[in-house]
């Protein structure tokens, strides 16, 4: 099952970070959680950039969403592709337009180059139950993504993606491989946020957070490959 977790969980970098490097528990978080799947495509060349696919629920959805799409190597050495997909939207219908810290520096993530984008996109995991081994090898430390992993991003009309492909890297593929076989008794925090790395931009706000608890990678939606 699925839920979200507040943002005040995490610590983020705070106004005077520059200067005191201190930082404070996050205020809520920006965008919120609306939905979270797990599928398995037969096709690994379609893992990517779900939100244009034919059919696709995000194409009608009303206002924006923010879609991080996490690829995992799937278990029991199947053929098939693991994804959980966590959808958000934001917490306001004026957030895209404020002239906020948060709000501002969105924009500059969204209107990026690919560069821009990986030197900002950051998540904060917590092990909230399980194994101390478990504790030790997912960690807590928050992390660029896109400076560790292969992240493409995608943007439509009223949608952005980030596709995070777990099997990129040696490292996050051998511990995802430990977590795969103890989900049903493991409850992990995550956090998303746009890391700031001037005045302007502080303090940091969480993006949108997700808990994983005791899910089972069992039955998940099984997506065929598309015809051509």
């Amino acid at each position: 099952m699925w839920s979200e977790p507040d943002a005040s969980r995490f610590a983020v970098r705070g106004p005077n970070y520059l200067v005191d490097k201190k930082k404070t528990p996050s205020k809520k978080a920006r965008f919120r959680l609306v939905g979270v799947d797990l599928f398995a495509f037969d096709n690994e060349k379609e893992r990517y950039n779900l939100a244009n696919r034919p059919g696709s629920h995000v194409q009608t959805a009303p206002g924006f969403t923010f879609i991080i799409n996490m690829i995992i190597p799937s278990p029991n050495n199947l053929s098939m592709v693991l994804l959980f997909v966590f959808y958000f939207q934001p917490d306001s219908p004026t957030l895209l337009d404020e002239n906020s810290p948060f709000s501002d520096l969105l924009a500059d993530f969204l209107d990026g180059d690919d560069a821009f984008r990986n030197s900002r996109f950051k998540l904060i995991p917590t092990v909230v139950e399980g194994t101390f081994i478990v504790k030790q090898a997912v960690g807590s430390v928050p992390t660029l993504l896109g400076n560790k992993l292969s992240c493409p991003y995608h943007r439509g009309p009223n949608y952005f993606e980030v596709d995070i492909d777990i099997s990129s890297n040696s490292v996050a593929n051998t511990v995802v491989g430990m977590v795969k076989g103890v989900t049903k008794v493991l409850v992990v925090d995550l956090a998303f946020l746009l890391e700031s790395q001037s005045e302007e931009e502080l303090p940091e706000a969480i993006l949108g957070t997700v808990r994983l608890q005791n899910v089972s990678l069992d039955n998940p939606l099984r997506v065929p490959a598309l015809q051509t």
